[in-house]
């Protein structure tokens, strides 16, 4: 009855709903048996998230760039943690938690924009669910392949940003802004310049531009401090 009364007061929700479980379940079904590709990249990944896990050796660097000498933040590895400690290592437990995480993404666009514009936020999360993008970078744990989650949140922190001004959510914004510059540089590099023209335009007070370069420079401290102690190689 409940789901009767769900369909017909709010069949928005419902597809979105509907859509939301039956793509997680296809997201699922395409790697089932350990059905995934498991390069380099992912073997490199999975022995220093060892190392952290298992070694205690906690990471001041992420994985390596095209640039030779060139390292992203740690943030990838320690946001893969959790599934790696819960699984014992298992290499598909970490795909599985960016599908979740993806999803959840999707999620999020439903149900903070719905309240300003629901058709907005229907076709957003729809979209963002179903598209093909997003089905290809579901196939595989690559740090890369997190960034379509990442700008997600990135643009929904703006557009809480956009709609009250406040310091915790100028902080939040900078430091997704340093977080997915983590993910993936070559496009994560163009999130904190945009965070910061889009500050100036919807607030000229200088504290919330300071609790946003905050956010951002927190990201950069374990670099910092890799490079300090290494005599800035």
């Amino acid at each position: 009855m409940q789901l009767f009364n769900m369909m017909t007061k709010h069949p928005q929700t419902f597809l979105v709903w509907v859509i939301f479980i039956f793509t997680f379940f296809v997201r699922l079904e395409a790697i089932k048996e350990n059905n995934l590709p498991f390069t380099t990249d992912q073997g490199r990944d999975m022995i220093d998230i060892r190392g952290i896990a298992v070694g205690g050796k906690p990471r001041l660097i992420g994985p390596t760039t095209s640039i030779n000498g060139v390292y992203l933040g740690p943030f990838w590895y320690y946001f893969n943690l959790p599934p790696f400690i819960i699984s014992g290592g298992d290499p598909a437990s970490i795909l599985v938690w960016q599908i979740i995480w993806y999803q959840l993404a999707g999620l999020l666009f439903y149900l903070i924009l719905k309240k300003e514009n629901p058709p907005l936020a229907f076709f957003t999360s729809v979209f963002f669910l179903i598209m093909p993008l997003g089905f290809n970078t579901s196939r595989y744990s690559w740090n890369a392949n997190a960034m379509p989650i990442f700008t997600a949140l990135f643009i929904l922190a703006l557009y809480h940003l956009g709609k009250k001004v406040s310091a915790r959510r100028a902080l939040l914004t900078g430091l997704l802004a340093g977080l997915s510059l983590q993910i993936e540089a070559a496009f994560g590099i163009l999130f904190f310049p945009f965070s910061f023209l889009y500050l100036v335009f919807v607030s000229r007070k200088l504290k919330f531009h300071l609790w946003h370069l905050v956010g951002f420079l927190a990201t950069l401290v374990p670099q910092g401090v890799f490079e300090i102690r290494h005599q800035f190689p």
